[in-house]
Order: structure tokens, then sequence, then C-alpha cells
């Protein structure tokens, strides 16, 4: 298998596994969000990583100079971001932002539960990080199967506790299947049984990309489904802009973006 077929699938999460107390509960603590990115290998070495390792030089100046690409720090322009307060290396950026985005060849997942109202309509809910899993899990799967590819996972790792947790609820599904999923059907595209994990100190290019998208794409999920009204952000909105034609089956309900109750 080459480069080409060889894919991985990089997650993060926006929004926490909680249920709130509150029905009228806000945005962010109503709804959980799992935004997968699926790279081939050959893409991932040959346009994602130059294009990172280029704009992370343009806030440097230095090639030896590691930082990590972090959403809320590049929105608010905080930290070594601020040097985008000048006009001109903000127009620079915005370029090989939107280049970065709108030109490298990768496929977008958003998954989001609406915990409320899974919470009103079964007695014993699911745990909405590992119904997330499951469900971005199996559209992987397809997206593997059409492309006749082969691949793994990768998760941004979270702490101890958790992160023992996504192992086994991850082998638990390599092992059993889903609903929809048979295990053999998982093992022929899944080239691992395990769960990679990875901090942010190890700069990940794919978990940065991956930061910087997710809650846009949970945004945009829920304007799609009508739960929210508008984005006021224009940050946000730019991104969704760039991305929108990254969906997996061009993001029609239920396959690109799915919202679960």
């Amino acid at each position: 298998m080459d480069g080409k077929n060889k894919f991985r699938l990089y997650v993060d999460e926006t929004g926490n596994s909680s249920y709130p107390r509150r029905l009228d509960a806000e945005v962010g603590k109503r709804y959980l969000a799992l935004t997968g990115i699926a790279i081939s290998d050959y893409e991932y070495t040959h346009v994602l990583r130059p294009r990172i390792e280029e704009m992370k030089y343009l806030i440097t100046g230095d090639r030896d100079e590691k930082i990590t690409l972090h959403r809320d720090e590049i929105k608010d322009r905080t930290g070594a971001y601020s040097v985008l307060l000048n006009k001109s290396v903000e127009r620079q950026w915005n370029e090989l932002m939107k280049n970065l985005i709108s030109e490298t060849n990768f496929t977008l997942f958003c998954v989001v539960i609406d915990k409320v109202e899974h919470k009103k309509k079964y007695p014993q809910p699911n745990h909405p990080y590992y119904y997330c899993l499951e469900v971005l899990l199996e559209r992987y799967y397809k997206f593997l199967e059409i492309n006749n590819g082969r691949g793994d996972v990768m998760f941004e790792s979270r702490g101890e506790k958790e992160d023992s947790e996504l192992k086994r609820q991850y082998a638990r599904i390599y092992e059993f299947g889903t609903s929809y999923v048979s295990a053999g059907a998982i093992n022929q595209r899944f080239t691992s049984k395990d769960i990679k994990l990875k901090n942010k100190e190890s700069r990940i290019e794919g978990l940065e990309l991956a930061d910087l998208l997710a809650l846009a794409t949970k945004l945009d999920t829920l304007m799609l489904f009508g739960e929210i009204g508008h984005i006021s952000s224009k940050f946000m909105k730019d991104l969704i802009e760039w991305f929108s034609d990254k969906y997996y089956y061009s993001g029609r309900k239920g396959y690109g973006r799915k919202l679960l109750s």
C-alpha cells in the first residue's frame, strides 16, 4: 500500500462529557463534538506538513523555534501570535491559512451530540464522548472502504484516566464492531487495534489542524441542523468558508455532519 491509500484520522473535541443540569444550558455545555480529519500519508508529508511549517516560520522567523498551532491564541492574537496584530503579517498569515485549509486534500467529519435531548430520551443515556466516537469511527470506516484504503486513528492525550478509557473503548469497537459495522470489516480497514495518543508538546500537525477547525465544524454542524441561528465570529465564518467542501459526502446530513440526540 502506497502513501496515497494509507490514512490517519486526527481527532479533536469541543465541549465536555458531563450532562448539563439545566435544560437551557448554553451551547458550550449542551453540545459535545468530535471533529475528525482524514488525510493520506502522502498528502500529510508533501502538502500539510510543509504548509504548516511555513505558517509557523512566518510567526517566529526562525526555522528552529518550535510553536504550536492553537486556535484560541490565533483568534485572540496572544502569545507568539501577537505578531498578527501587524496588519502586513496578518494578511500573509490569512492567505497561508486559507491555502492550507482550502488546498490541502483532507476529508472532514463532525459528530455532535445534544446532551440535553439525549438525556431526556433515554433513562440510561450513552456516555456522550464514546457514543460520538463510535459514530465517528463508523464514518471513517466507510471513507476507507470507498477509497480502498487502510488507516489508523490519533487523538490528543487528555490525561491518564481519560486516555485509559479511550483506549479501552476503541479496542472494544475494534474487537466487537458496532451496530452497523462488523468487527471483521473494521479489522480489514483499520491498521491497528490500538488508538494513538499524543500530547500538545508533540506538535503533531494533524492534531493541530483538528484543533484549529474543531469549534468551527461544531458550529457549522449546529447551523446545518438548525440548533443555532447564526455565527458572529468572522474568524469562524472564514474557516467555515474555506473548509465547506471538505466534508465526507459533501457534508450532507447524517454523513459528513451528524447530530445525535
